[in-house]
């Protein structure tokens, strides 16, 4: 089992093709808001603080955005494992926090939160169950991994893993989404059934 130990998901903009083993922190972006070290611990101060910075968007994306910038921030804890599924190589890497949060605008001025990280596993995406890839799919830059964390955990401890179930997606799912990618796959399923406004509640809810 998990246990104590957190498990997050990260999707990171800086994915060109350069191996996230050769980077010892992780980014994201939202320079507008500032320190975040700054801001009380609540994610209704980071809403307030997000809808202030980006007063342009939508009111139904601001608890999602400021729900990222919130468990980036406030959060995460070093000793926390990270899963970042690499869309240049296909490759899934998983390793610790090994930082607390800082804002380092002089590093990259649109990516300026970050986060020291220690990559520990580099491994081809055949390596983990469908469901496990369907998972670390999500369309949010930061979430916590929960239904299969024990197996991205049996990765990162260097032990094989077998899944109770790896049948939970199906083969016409799987080859959906071995075509376009898991979320790109999750974005469109969920399009096609909700109007634009539910989907942001869809995805705020998930926070």
């Amino acid at each position: 089992m998990a246990g104590e130990r957190t498990i997050w998901g990260i999707h990171l903009e800086w994915d060109d093709a350069t191996s996230p083993q050769d980077r010892k922190d992780i980014a994201i972006g939202w320079e507008a808001l500032g320190d975040l070290s700054a801001l009380p611990s609540s994610r209704d101060a980071f809403k307030a603080a997000f809808a202030k910075a980006y007063p342009t968007d939508k009111v139904g994306a601001v608890p999602v955005k400021a729900g990222v910038l919130y468990r980036f921030a406030k959060e995460m804890i070093v000793g926390d494992v990270i899963v970042y599924p690499s869309r240049s190589d296909r490759f899934v890497n998983i390793g610790l926090v090994k930082g607390n949060y800082t804002y380092l605008p002089s590093v990259n001025p649109e990516y300026p939160h970050r986060r020291g990280v220690e990559w520990k596993v580099h491994a081809p995406r055949a390596q983990f169950s469908q469901p496990a890839l369907y998972e670390i799919g999500s369309a949010i830059t930061l979430f916590q991994i929960s239904t299969n964390a024990d197996e991205f955990l049996a990765a990162l401890d260097g032990k094989p893993f077998k899944a109770d179930d790896v049948d939970a997606v199906s083969a016409a799912e799987i080859a959906v989404q071995a075509e376009e990618g898991v979320e790109d796959f999750v974005i469109k399923r969920l399009k096609n059934d909700l109007s634009a406004e539910q989907f942001e509640h869809f995805i705020a809810e998930l926070l």
